[in-house]
């Protein structure tokens, strides 16, 4: 199948086509776009930022002529049509990866890049069709397997500009406040882009986990919810509109060691910690106790600032911290069955 692809000089010259028309609509009589009207374009429209230069340039009182806006909004698709030009055989041609590209990484001069090249070619950027279904069969398979372990072993992943910008719409459409970690694996025989993204109540945080085929359409989605007070964990599977359906693990703890310990340990790391002393002694977490893993495996993958562990052995027992440090850090001291004693903060 010949690459489909639009002459640069006719995207530029549909784009600026466009141009005039919607500075046309957006002023008034005169040829002169006042500052109210000016306010009423999107945020994002080259126009608006266009005006805002040629008023800033021009002092108190400036007037924004439509010609110059014109040529002032038409250098930014220029520039935006450098970005994705690449050198080489293919340079003055924009393909449709390079127009997704644009659309994807552009802003408004990207959006009006894809819109010409769709008009001039005929052809979507958008992929045909839905998901595989067996792709996403694939997806729920590896959830029910894998539990919390789902994101213990993902690749390194360079997804293009336009899969990326698909995969970080569908995680705010979700509700997620950006993405915190992203990685690939395959499944049957295909690759699989995994991204996630936190959303916090009062009591809870919650990792939305999203996984995407090629073309950054959504194939499976689950979910977990973890407690703020006890650090309880539940993985739910749930459908693309975010209702739950299966639990695929839980992380509660165990039966909590003697009250007696439990108290001497406590006044024993309150101590050190009102010191600034080390709680205990460093460790990676291949010596992490198997039931920690999942909590610590959760702190790592939404604590930008880093994270650390500690064992600390005290009178014959032994018990984990957790630390997060974030700009206010945080320890969390745990039994090696996974029940949270105690959390030291500030």
């Amino acid at each position: 199948m010949p690459t489909i692809s639009a002459a640069r000089d006719q995207v530029l010259t549909r784009v600026q086509t466009e141009l005039v028309k919607d500075a046309l609509a957006a002023s008034g009589k005169g040829g002169v776009l006042s500052k109210a009207e000016q306010d009423k374009l999107d945020r994002d429209d080259v126009l608006k930022s266009a005006a805002m230069e040629l008023r800033r340039n021009g002092g108190k009182g400036a007037v924004v002529r439509l010609a110059p806006l014109v040529d002032a909004a038409a250098s930014r698709v220029i520039g935006a049509l450098d970005g994705v030009d690449k050198p080489g055989r293919g340079k003055g041609e924009i393909s449709r990866a390079e127009a997704r590209h644009a659309v994807a990484s552009k802003g408004d001069a990207g959006f009006r890049i894809g819109r010409a090249f769709e008009l001039l070619t005929g052809a979507s950027l958008e992929a045909k069709g839905g998901a595989s279904p067996a792709l996403a069969a694939a997806v729920q398979r590896y959830l029910s397997e894998q539990g919390f372990a789902v994101l213990s072993s993902l690749h390194a992943d360079e997804p293009t500009a336009w899969v990326e910008k698909k995969i970080e719409d569908t995680l705010d459409k979700w509700g997620g406040d950006g993405v915190m970690t992203q990685g690939r694996l395959k499944l049957a025989g295909q690759t699989v882009h995994v991204a996630t993204a936190t959303a916090w109540k009062r009591d809870t945080l919650t990792e939305i986990i999203g996984f995407f085929d090629s073309e950054g359409r959504a194939l499976g989605r689950a979910r977990i919810v973890r407690d703020e007070d006890s650090f309880a964990m539940q993985m739910h599977a749930t459908d693309l509109a975010g209702q739950p359906g299966a639990t695929l693990a839980s992380f509660a703890g165990g039966t909590p060691p003697p009250k007696a310990w439990v108290d001497a340990l406590k006044a024993h790391l309150k101590t050190k910690f009102d010191n600034g002393d080390d709680m205990g002694v460093d460790i990676g977490k291949s010596a992490l106790p198997a039931a920690l893993v999942p909590a610590y495996e959760f702190l790592e993958r939404n604590t930008p600032d880093g994270t650390g562990l500690s064992r600390v052995d005290f009178q014959g027992k032994t018990a984990y911290v957790l630390h997060d440090y974030s700009c206010v850090s945080s320890h969390h001291v745990f039994s090696p069955d996974g029940t949270r004693l105690e959390s030291y903060s500030g």
